[in-house]
């Protein structure tokens, strides 16, 4: 009985799907379910990026003590400020860790920062697969590397501005240096210096007693009035003991202008030094390794620093006539001594 009725249903059905009325209707719900699928499709074209989230920018950083936990700090909020819409992930490797550093990267990453030396070995690995950029290390131009990186290294374009600025009428700039570590730094300021319209006199010493030496003929020879002396961040040509001391001594009594890469000459007595701004460094960081991203930067190589701030020693401005003002000079962002 079932399967008759059954039979008899199946039956009165198919002669009623046979009617116009009928007919039109499953035509209707056949462009209405077309529709509908046309729609779901489009959603589904549009919606994974909505959906996928941020792309993801790594940091890979030393975890080390004061003050250069302060340092990589303030580079990492600049990273943070540079990368927009991008998401920003910290990741700290200990300062003892043999583990494998392609563990600590998420999947879902685009780009890989690396910060300090330890920083750059562990993103190393991911140059074949991703966007990886470097910065917070002392690596000179001329140095081999697979990563673009910014140096703590300061730019000597910018250098020499700062110089023209404090003091117009230079004309020749004087550095010792040491071949075997500087000779990229100088082959650079070279370049700089003739672009300014200086003459770069460059002297190489091997130990600092040879350094000693050329400082005190230098230091006798050069003209107040158009010659400049820079003192390099290199222990092998400038220590921060006797040989400093002679240097700083001897301008003081000649009303030399002496001026350096290294903050900490500024407080002994130099004219002015340059050290780095962590923020805007980190922000231009966020910028490189976004670039990276999309366009192909592996020839980039060592690119000097280009964001810094200025140190100037009001009391050497003074002895050498060189009126500071502190509060309108785009040049003057720290002021020494302090009080």
């Amino acid at each position: 009985m079932k399967a008759e009725g059954l039979s008899a249903s199946g039956s009165g059905a198919q002669d009623k799907s046979r009617t116009p009325y009928f007919r039109e209707k499953l035509r209707l719900r056949s462009i209405l379910n077309c529709c509908r699928l046309w729609i779901c499709a489009t959603c589904v074209g549009l919606s994974p990026p909505a959906w996928a989230g941020k792309p993801c920018i790594a940091v890979l950083y030393p975890q080390v003590s004061e003050p250069y936990r302060v340092v990589l700090e303030e580079i990492m909020t600049g990273i943070e400020a540079g990368a927009r819409d991008w998401s920003v992930r910290r990741l700290p490797i200990p300062e003892k860790d043999d583990s494998d550093k392609s563990r600590v990267v998420p999947a879902d990453c685009r780009a890989v920062i690396g910060l300090g030396r330890a920083g750059v070995q562990a993103a190393t690995p991911f140059v074949s697969r991703l966007a990886v950029a470097a910065g917070a290390v002392l690596i000179r131009p001329g140095e081999s590397t697979t990563i673009p990186t910014i140096s703590f290294v300061p730019s000597t374009a910018a250098l020499f501005v700062r110089l023209r600025h404090f003091f117009p009428g230079v004309k020749t700039v004087t550095v010792v240096f040491d071949p075997a570590r500087s000779r990229g730094l100088i082959d650079a300021a070279a370049g700089s210096a003739a672009g300014m319209g200086l003459k770069l006199r460059a002297l190489e010493a091997r130990n600092l007693s040879d350094a000693a030496v050329l400082y005190g003929r230098v230091l006798d020879e050069s003209n107040p009035k158009t010659d400049a002396i820079w003192l390099l961040r290199d222990p092998s040509v400038m220590d921060s003991g006797a040989v400093l001391a002679l240097v700083l001594k001897r301008a003081w009594e000649r009303k030399l202008f002496v001026f350096s890469n290294q903050l900490t000459h500024a407080k002994h007595g130099v004219l002015f030094s340059v050290y780095p701004d962590n923020k805007k460094l980190g922000l231009h960081l966020a910028e490189l390794v976004r670039e990276c991203a999309k366009h192909d930067c592996s020839k980039r190589g060592v690119m000097m620093l280009q964001d810094l701030g200025t140190a100037v020693n009001v009391r050497t401005a003074n002895r050498l006539g060189i009126d500071i003002d502190r509060r309108h000079d785009p040049y003057v962002d720290l002021v020494l001594p302090a009080n």
